[in-house]
């Protein structure tokens, strides 16, 4: 399975790293895409609403 890693900002969509995920492997995607997979407690961000793009 290919897995991507994407960013977002003012300027638009950016892919970051990808990688291949095999089922049955020992790593985990967080690890193939070398990124934290610590949980966000959401009530401590001060959501916007987003204005869309196109």
């Amino acid at each position: 399975m290919n897995l991507s890693l994407y960013a977002f900002d003012k300027d638009g969509v950016q892919k970051i790293k990808e990688g291949i995920f095999q089922i049955g492997s020992d790593q985990k995607p967080e690890q193939i895409l070398e990124i934290s997979s610590n949980e966000l407690d959401l009530a401590k961000f001060e959501w916007k609403e987003f204005e869309p793009a196109n």
